[in-house]
């Protein structure tokens, strides 16, 4: 049987709208062996209130306030208020199934990893990794076979304490998950994440969160997060070739992004500029990853421009 505490950590800022729906879907998850910390930051709509009113009705939910200091700094003091051997995050304008904490965990502890994640649902659409699963759903990641740093793009999944060596850069502003669960992996104990094609966890899609920047302001920020890794591996040729893959997808968004809106130049970076990089990266072995990348690809370097605006209206 498995047991061990699990300690959901759960970044609060005005999402009064979302946080009912979040709590009910932890308190009611079929695991119930969990500690739920509530890390209200400086919200000034109901969301206090509502954090408080559910501490009173599950003595699991812990609720710790503060001053508004930014979704990192709630996560890290998270971290440091949790007792479980487990852990995992849930943001408080989304939901996850019933049986969200036991999958992972049931799979974390019989495949032997340091790490699982799952598929989500974003809206309407299920959303999931560009890997190969087996037949039960199942893709094992060792460092060796990391092909995209995407693969760490979100927060969402079972983390083990143990493995536990660094908290959240309070810096970044754009990526900070990406580079805990990065890093998380590279100095856990076993090296081994499973991702597994299960979408039980349900994304809200908010105007105003990070994940949503404009292009240009995703590419000058994700600049920084890469600079960041190979200051902290410069000898990794592993890491410089995931960094350069990274960075070369945010390029042709960026390239996408001057096609559709037929401009030359904005916030600092031109088309001509953008088409310099991605064909400095490409001599460094990137390569298109996605049918539509490969696909505009092939027209941009052909200068197949008409076909290639063709397309992306089709797409649209």
């Amino acid at each position: 049987m498995i047991k061990g505490l699990v300690s959901i950590i759960v970044p609060v800022y005005n999402v009064e709208s979302y946080l009912q729906n979040c709590l009910e879907s932890l308190i009611n998850q079929t695991y119930s062996n969990i500690e739920i910390i509530l890390i209200d930051d400086g919200s000034v709509d109901a969301s206090s209130k509502i954090c408080d009113d559910y501490s009173t009705k599950d003595n699991r939910i812990k609720v710790i306030h503060q001053s508004n200091q930014g979704v990192s700094r709630a996560r890290n003091r998270g971290l440091s208020s949790a007792e479980g051997e487990f852990f995992s995050f849930v943001d408080g304008d989304d939901t996850v199934e019933q049986d969200y904490i036991e999958l992972m965990l049931k799979k974390l502890i019989e495949n032997d990893v340091d790490l699982v994640r799952l598929s989500w649902m974003r809206g309407e659409k299920n959303c999931t990794y560009a890997i190969n699963f087996d037949e039960s759903g199942n893709a094992i990641v060792t460092y060796e076979n990391v092909a995209d740093l995407q693969w760490f793009a979100n927060i969402w999944g079972l983390f083990r304490f143990e493995c536990l060596k660094f908290y959240f850069d309070e810096t970044l502003k754009y990526a900070e998950d990406n580079l805990f669960v990065f890093e998380y992996f590279l100095n856990s104990k076993r090296k081994r994440m499973l991702l597994a094609n299960n979408p039980y966890y349900h994304y809200t899609i908010v105007n105003h969160s990070a994940s949503q920047l404009n292009v240009l302001k995703r590419l000058e920020i994700s600049a920084v997060f890469i600079e960041r890794l190979r200051e902290r591996y410069p000898a990794d040729k592993k890491m410089e070739y995931l960094c350069n893959r990274y960075i070369y997808k945010d390029y042709l968004a960026a390239l996408y992004y001057f096609i559709d809106s037929d401009k030359l130049e904005e916030n600092g970076f031109s088309l001509e500029n953008v088409k310099k990089k991605i064909q400095e990266l490409r001599k460094k072995g990137c390569r298109e990853y996605t049918k539509t990348s490969s696909v505009v690809s092939f027209l941009y370097r052909y200068h197949l421009h008409f076909l290639m605006t063709i397309f992306r209206l089709l797409k649209k």
